[in-house]
């Protein structure tokens, strides 16, 4: 990767230089993954077996008889192993033994120090093997403290930097390199043109920060594109990946089976050990209900590998073992917060748990398959199946090496060798009365009283298996436990001996109330399930949660037990449990359509007795089965079912999930005359709004056209079914409601929002402008806020749905809200300079109206200092006289904003009173005077009627504000232009001194 960095140590001396001949080279790949690969024994191990594969003379009669001795001890101790690897090389003077060892920081802390300091030592001594290790590994602190010691001795030590900014330039060069020549191959692959593949080089070298792991998974992804085109290349370089996390994002959602890319990435995490494709192939097709190996879909290999990328591109096989693409890939997945994941995607979609218990699950399915799943040994194969002679050979032998790097020698079987459900070859051996081999076993040693998960011992398996009767000083409770667990394990030999034996009691409870055919059913044994039936087992027996085998077989929908259990006919079909369930509700609850069927097709099923405060079986029919169920339950109950209790049921169906048979439910519902029309839910929700919910206007028009269709009916909102299609934007839904007359289109919520309000909301054009054309629509109703249809839209800025109000003569332009504002206050207030042009364009807008603060939209405009409006709105040359509530008219306003344009254009106009006078007395001139405003003062004295002398309430002129204000320049244009009077007072009667100031600069003149 772009910046990693590594330490290389080389042991005695000089350069590799490979010679086949004369050298042995020998590998190990540390990894954390896994336990045998972080293994310094396993590392050793494998480094011997290597050797003594690639020339089986170097195993010594002497090394062997040492394993010979103490095989197991040997395999267990770092020191033996290192020093058979130095008495090997030393043995052996002209053969030079090479030892790569790779990622060596992946390795267990504690065995790495042992490692080191063997290197030490084999360094320092004065001994000359022809033993040479070249060792990698990221370069860790305590890794290069690791390292010091064999520094010391002047061994090389090489630091790969990938950190600094020239390396980088290198790396990135070297990208680039890779990048070209996998375009090229794609190029042939594709037969891509010259054109084509400069513009997917140029787009992949326009991504920074690019590393060789996303150039190989984005060309990976281009790659795989089956047609390609150069418009193709140009959309698929648009959206590059630009980092290594977007790439693996991409490439599992590329997966055909999300389930499959689950399970897979699930168990290649959680497994101590890579899995092989064979045991892949069989972990992705293992589902719980299976029995045997032979149920499994097992496909070939070499068709499994050609797709394996498809099912979850982020594996890659390696001699036939699955390994994720990159260590990286985990640490994507892998939730780091412990929490559910939000969003739909990978990244982090995997809690830390979640790959345990899903290889926890695989594992638990494993066990319950035939015995050819049962983790048997071979010893325990050749046991059960009387192959004396092989039995024999087996339980000599000899290994060495852990059990995931074992050599095998000679293999010395354990007799007393354990499978998942306890138990040892010699049990084997007696199911199938093989006495050669039980002799050959128990001369071995083999144990004869240890219980397996039944609790049987070969002992009593051997009385069993002669089918003797169960002594009578035997203790019967044990019988009992037998038969239970025999039962819930899937072992019918023993159930069918035991049920066969005397005075077996069939129906015998667990702590939790579980017969044997219960725990039969629950498991799928069906074999033992038909065994326990003909031996007349209890099939209403109660477990503590008050359930029978028959409410077993419902929920856990096996078909064929329900229907064994109903061919006794002494099954009550009708029994609840404890929350008032039966077994019809069972099978509706979890859409068991066939067994729901069983159990009505018996013609005594109670659909509609309440148990416990439950809803009536038929009711669970209703919101969970099939169309096929329902009409069957039609057919056979139809004069015990009511009207309401079904239209409750289909209310509630789909709200739970969707069902995507709503419409055909009620469709047979309604034909049926099982729907009460106005029942509504507890939203107030009538099946007319349901109807529309779902978009089934076909369910609409038939409902439409029933004499006592809810037409108007209003849920909890104050919605109607048509107010809801308008919601919904359903134009055909619309169109369907608009063609009944009993609709009442003008009905409002219950916050005053019509169906028309709400498409306006929704800025649907169409079907606005389908309800302003029909003549039942009033236009002009008002929502709680005082506002239109028109209103919104211009408050929403849509031009568009404004024009479909301003083409009907109905619609009032000039309707005022709450707060007494117009469609043009609320463009002023939005500055929304289109939708007022369109308003002013319609010729009916009155610019005269005010708000509740006394505002033409005039006044809004210049009050807020939106002066591009107020030129539009003094185009009309409306109200601009009029003054708002503080007494202020638009001339005012301007001139106290500042705003020269306008009050030339105010001034232009024949009707503006030049000398309007606020709540204060001070007109126009006064307020410029007080600014000092020399412009707005001189376009003012320039018209004959401005009053320089109008005083204002305090009896101050507009020189007086001047003067007092200090601003000589407009005094000077008062007293010249406009010829202002001296003798000018402030509100204390006295002469000003700044007017003084003024006169002597008049004298002076």
């Amino acid at each position: 990767m772009n910046g990693s960095a590594k330490k290389l140590q080389r042991s005695s001396g000089s350069l590799l230089i490979l010679d086949a001949a004369n050298q042995k080279v020998c590998y190990f790949f540390f990894k954390d993954d896994f336990a045998d690969q972080k293994s310094l024994l396993s590392a050793l191990s494998s480094i011997l077996q290597q050797l003594f594969m690639l020339d089986p003379a170097l195993l010594s009669d002497e090394i062997l008889l040492q394993f010979d001795a103490n095989g197991q001890w040997l395999a267990a101790s770092f020191v033996e192993l290192w020093q058979i690897l130095i008495k090997v090389a030393d043995s052996n003077p002209d053969t030079e033994i090479i030892c790569l060892i790779d990622a060596v920081d992946e390795c267990n802390e504690k065995e790495r120090s042992q490692l080191f300091k063997a290197l030490c030592e084999l360094c320092g001594s004065k001994k000359s093997l022809n033993l040479k290790f070249l060792i990698t590994s990221r370069p860790y602190r305590e890794i290069g403290m690791g390292f010091k010691p064999l520094e010391n001795l002047n061994l090389p030590v090489i630091h790969l930097s990938g950190e600094s900014d020239g390396e980088m330039r290198k790396v990135v060069k070297e990208i680039d390199i890779a990048i070209r020549e996998r375009v090229k191959t794609i190029g042939v692959q594709q037969t891509l043109t010259d054109d084509e593949q400069l513009i997917l080089i140029t787009r992949l070298l326009s991504v920074r920060n690019r590393t060789y792991l996303w150039a190989h998974l984005t060309l990976d992804l281009i790659e795989r594109q089956l047609d390609i085109s150069k418009e193709k290349i140009i959309n698929i370089t648009s959206h590059l990946p630009q980092n290594v996390n977007e790439a693996y994002e991409r490439i599992l959602c590329r997966t055909f089976s999300k389930d499959k890319a689950t399970r897979m990435l699930h168990l290649i995490i959680a497994a101590d050990r890579p899995l092989t494709v064979g045991e892949m192939i069989v972990t992705l097709e293992l589902q719980q209900h299976h029995q045997s190996i032979d149920e499994i879909e097992i496909e070939p290999e070499h068709r499994f590998r050609e797709k394996i990328r498809d099912i979850c591109g982020l594996v890659t096989v390696s001699e036939s073992r699955v390994f994720l693409l990159h260590q990286t890939v985990k640490e994507f997945l892998i939730s780091t917060d412990h929490t559910e994941p939000t969003s739909l995607s990978w990244k982090h979609s995997v809690l830390v748990q979640g790959p345990n218990l899903t290889l926890t699950y695989v594992c638990v399915w494993c066990l319950q398959l035939g015995h050819s799943m049962k983790g048997r040994s071979t010893l325990s194969w050749a046991a059960g199946n009387g192959h004396d002679g092989v039995v024999e050979h087996l339980i000599r032998g000899l290994s060495i090496g852990p059990r995931s790097w074992r050599i095998i020698l000679r293999q010395g079987a354990n007799v007393n060798q354990f499978d998942s459900d306890n138990r040892p070859p010699l049990t084997y051996a007696i199911w199938n009365e093989h006495l050669s081999v039980i002799r050959h076993l128990v001369e071995a040693g083999a144990w004869s009283d240890v219980p397996d998960v039944l609790g049987a011992t070969p002992i009593s398996y051997a009385t069993l298996v002669v089918r003797e009767d169960i002594p009578r000083n035997a203790n019967h409770k044990e019988g009992e436990k037998l038969l239970l667990s025999a039962a819930k394990y899937g072992h019918i030999h023993v159930v069918r001996v035991l049920l066969e034996a005397k005075e077996t009691n069939v129906n015998p409870k667990d702590d939790e109330g579980w017969t044997p055919l219960m725990w039969a059913i629950n498991y799928r044994h069906s074999g033992i399930v038909k065994l326990l039936l003909a031996h007349k087992a209890d099939v209403d027996f109660r477990d503590r949660a008050g359930m029978t085998p028959l409410h077993f077989a419902a929920r856990y929908g096996q078909f064929e037990v329900a229907k064994l259990i109903l061919r006794t006919g002494r099954a009550d079909v009708n029994m609840p449990d404890l929350d008032g369930l039966t077994p019809l509700h069972q099978a509706a609850r979890w859409k068991q359509d066939d067994i729901a069927q069983l159990i009505l097709r018996t013609g005594v099923a109670k659909v509609h007795a309440r148990v416990d405060r439950q809803d009536p079986a038929f009711s669970w029919v209703i919101r969970y089965n099939s169309c096929s169920t329902l009409r069957l339950m039609f057919d056979l109950y139809d004069e015990k079912l009511c009207a309401q209790d079904c239209t409750e049921a289909i209310l509630v169906t789909d709200k739970e999930w969707a069902d995507k048979d709503w419409a055909d439910k009620l469709k047979l519902m309604l034909r049926s005359r099982k729907i009460d029309f106005n029942l509504g839910d507890d939203k107030g929700e009538t099946i007319l709004h349901r109807a529309v919910k779902k978009r089934s206007n076909q369910m609409i028009k038939e409902i439409l056209a029933t004499e006592n269709a809810p037409t108007n009916s209003r849920d909890s909102r104050g919605l109607t079914p048509f107010a809801l299609a308008c919601l919904t934007l359903d134009l055909d839904s619309v169109s369907s409601f608009l063609a009944v007359d009993s609709v009442d289109p003008n009905i409002a919520d219950i916050n005053g929002y019509t169906p028309l309000h709400h498409t306006v909301q929704e800025h649907s054009v169409p079907i606005t402008s389908a309800l302003i054309t029909t003549a039942k629509v009033r236009v002009n109703m008002k929502n709680k806020d005082g506002r239109t249809p028109l209103s919104l839209a211009c408050l929403k800025g849509n031009t568009t749905l404004a024009k479909c109000f301003f083409h009907n003569d109905q619609v009032d332009i000039n309707t005022q809200d709450i707060h007494g504002r117009t469609p043009a206050h609320d463009c002023v207030w939005m500055e929304d300079v289109n939708m007022l042009r369109l308003i002013l364009q319609t010729g009916r807008v009155n610019l005269n109206v005010v708000d509740k603060q006394r505002c033409t939209p005039l006044l809004l405009a210049v009050r807020h200092r939106k002066w591009h409006l107020a030129f539009r709105l003094l185009d009309y040359e409306q109200a601009v006289n009029m003054k708002d509530q503080s007494g202020k008219a638009a001339l005012v306003w301007a001139t106290m904003h500042g705003h020269s344009g306008i009050v030339r254009l105010l001034k232009s106009l024949e009707q503006t009173d030049l000398n309007v006078r606020d709540e204060e007395g001070l007109t126009p001139l006064s307020h410029a005077a007080k600014r000092g405003d020399e412009e707005i003062i001189r376009m003012l004295l320039d018209e004959p009627d401005i009053d320089v002398e109008v005083e204002d309430d305090t009896g101050m002129t507009a020189l007086g504000h001047a003067a007092k204000r200090g601003h000589f320049g407009a005094v000077e244009l008062l007293f010249k232009e406009g010829n202002a009077k001296l003798l000018t007072r402030d509100d204390s009667g006295r002469i000003l001194l700044a007017l003084a100031a003024a006169d002597a600069m008049k004298v002076k003149n």
